[in-house]
């Protein structure tokens, strides 16, 4: 194998970066962690060209949309934070309601925001609020700690407890 080289490194968050997003277009870069701020940067030349510190906790989650106007974040305070990257103006933020906040995630339906409860259901909510929410399965799943939905977000991938699943989203069914 050839080795891959590192082309840049950036230093500039105080605390562990625990998630990265590309845009769409591959021109920029986000970075967030545990000091609660979100910094993008373009990849090109580097620098970085805004910064988000709204977040009063720790972040566990980002993402930018498909369309690569908004870029959306989650802390452990369980708010989702969204901006529009053009303006850099922020949008209204979500609160969510479960217990536990997995992962934000983009597809062609929407933003979603994808939890478990304390009930140990997962959850999918739409963030726009132009769709409902629909629980899937059962109060015998592991505590989740990752997951992915296909790209026509018919499936969702869960992982946690050395346990994968996968849900069919429209019928509810593992």
């Amino acid at each position: 194998l050839d080795p891959v080289r590192r082309t840049q490194a950036w230093t500039d968050h105080s605390g562990a970066v625990r998630s990265v997003a590309w845009s769409a277009d591959g021109l920029r870069v986000a970075t967030a962690g545990d000091d609660a701020v979100v910094r993008v940067r373009g990849v090109s030349e580097g620098a970085e060209a805004f910064s988000f510190p709204r977040h009063p906790e720790k972040l566990r989650s980002l993402i930018f949309c498909l369309d690569g106007r908004q870029l959306a974040s989650v802390g452990t305070d369980r708010v989702v934070r969204r901006w529009d990257t053009v303006t850099r103006r922020e949008l209204p933020e979500r609160r969510n309601r479960q217990a536990g906040l997995l992962h934000l995630l983009d597809t062609p339906q929407g933003l979603l925001m994808v939890s478990q409860g304390a009930d140990r259901h997962v959850w999918i909510e739409r963030l726009d609020g132009q769709g409902g929410v629909t629980r899937l399965g059962g109060e015998n799943l592991p505590g989740l700690r990752s997951a992915r939905l296909t790209a026509d977000g018919r499936r969702l991938l869960g992982a946690g407890d050395r346990t994968l699943f996968i849900w069919d989203v429209q019928t509810r069914l593992l």
